[in-house]
């Protein structure tokens, strides 16, 4: 606003043209069955790297959908300037464990317990992982922020309980959440957002 370029026209009607394309666009929750034991939660997280050409910070997304439909979402910039992508990712991972114990907190108190659990958090980046799971690996990152290796304890309790979360891996092509990180194909858009039950009302 301050300083106008053609660049950021473009960006705006970019924008505009999305919402116009999309203005019948909802998410669907369909109605679940009594046969359905379970709810089926999905957690996806996934991070850029330094794309924000100013600050140089990265940006995270997370998704959460309940039978397939989202039902919390957030895409933020990080506030923290990470080194590589696996650092990158790795906060990006931590940030959705802390909203995944809050929903999980939620869904108990709401349905109880032992009908709406999850605790599977799907990530697109081999290394975060591995970083997450292996205490060997701080020492040659121990500049990253205490408070970002709050998801080793939920990995690893030091009581050596059951994990209340355990990461997964999942190819980028089918990393829902990195529709709320960066850039995408149409293709690769439009594939995410039916995936968080994205769909054209009549």
């Amino acid at each position: 606003m301050a300083n106008p370029a053609t660049r950021h026209m473009t960006a705006a009607r970019h924008a505009l043209r999305y919402l116009c394309g999309t203005q019948n666009a909802c998410i669907h929750y369909a109605r679940g069955t009594a046969a359905t034991e379970r709810a089926h939660v999905d957690a996806y997280s996934d991070s850029d790297f330094a794309a924000d050409v100013d600050t140089r910070r990265s940006t995270s997304g997370y998704v959460f959908t309940y039978n397939g439909s989202a039902i919390c979402w957030k895409s933020k910039q990080q506030d923290m300037v990470t080194l590589s992508t696996m650092e990158a990712e790795y906060v990006g991972l931590t940030e959705a464990c802390r909203e995944m114990i809050w929903l999980q907190s939620l869904m108990a108190d709401l349905h109880g317990t032992n009908t709406y659990v999850f605790e599977t958090l799907y990530g697109d980046n081999q290394s975060s992982i591995a970083f997450a799971e292996n205490a060997r690996h701080h020492t040659r990152n121990k500049h990253i922020a205490l408070r970002y290796h709050f998801i080793r304890d939920l990995i690893s309790p030091i009581d050596k309980s059951p994990p209340i979360i355990r990461l997964q891996y999942k190819a980028t092509g089918d990393m829902t959440a990195d529709v709320l990180t960066k850039a995408l194909t149409k293709e690769l858009h439009q594939r995410h957002t039916v995936n968080m039950g994205m769909e054209t009302s009549s």
